[in-house]
């Protein structure tokens, strides 16, 4: 997987890319939370992070599984991109 810099680079990048006119509001709708949605991934994997190692014995599975349910919906998002492409 790539450096987390390199993957905010390339977020910015397609942000600022130009659209071509054919797109579709849908097609726009997931590619941007498709962005958004990965971008936000290391926040959610710190904050679990930090409520694991606090709160040790109490719900300690369900909080770790949180990042992993937030990488199937970045995959879930990137095949439904490909799939409107």
């Amino acid at each position: 997987m790539l450096p987390y810099p390199f993957l905010m680079i390339a977020n910015i990048m397609q942000i600022a890319g130009v659209r071509s006119e054919g797109d579709s509001a849908l097609l726009l709708f997931v590619v941007y939370a498709f962005v958004i949605v990965s971008s936000l991934y290391l926040i959610t994997y710190l904050v679990c992070l930090i409520l694991a190692i606090v709160k040790r014995k109490q719900g300690f599975l369900l909080i770790s599984a949180i990042p992993l349910y937030h990488l199937v919906l970045v995959f879930v998002l990137l095949l439904v991109w490909f799939l409107f492409e």
